[in-house]
This record gives structure tokens, C-alpha cells and sequence, in this order.
């Protein structure tokens, strides 16, 4: 997973330097740390789910629904690009 983020990220070329920053920091931080290591093919809702709950009741400083709401747009984004290259089914 963390390979497709890195090369859906690089792909992007034509978007704004503040989406690009927002991608970047969204993959670096949340999405790569958490679900860099699970294979793009075994990728499955709970991990999507297991980030979500994790972060937000970590402590001491839950995350935002808004913080999540925007990770769930660019993960959306990253893996409706992996089912259109068909590396999803």
C-alpha cells in the first residue's frame, strides 16, 4: 500500500501546491505508518476502519472527524486510481 500512495502521489502532477501538501502530509503522517506495510491486493475495510477508531481515541489528543473525513478523501482518491489501473478488484 505504501508503494501505490508513494506512486499515486507522484502521478499527481497538475493539482495545487497546497493539495500536494496536504496529500504529502496525509500520507506521510496517517496513511504510510499505519497502512504502508499491508499489501495493496489484502487491503480490506477494517484496516480502513482500524486507522479511523485509532486515531480517533488516541490520547491525550483524539483526532478531528474533520482530519478524518480528509484522509478518508485522499485514501478514496488513492484507491479509486488503484481499481481503475486494475490493481484492484
Amino acid at each position: 500500500m505504501g508503494e501505490h500512495l508513494d506512486r499515486w502521489l507522484s502521478s499527481k502532477r497538475s493539482i495545487r501546491s497546497t493539495t500536494r501538501a496536504n496529500y504529502e502530509r496525509d500520507i506521510r503522517l496517517y496513511l504510510t505508518p499505519t497502512l504502508g506495510r499491508t499489501p495493496l491486493a489484502e487491503l480490506r475495510p477494517h484496516h480502513i476502519d482500524d486507522l479511523y477508531n485509532a486515531l480517533l481515541s488516541r490520547r491525550p489528543q483524539p483526532a478531528t472527524a474533520s482530519l478524518v473525513r480528509h484522509l478518508h478523501s485522499t485514501l478514496r482518491a488513492a484507491l479509486n486510481s488503484a481499481t481503475k489501473r486494475r490493481l484492484l478488484a
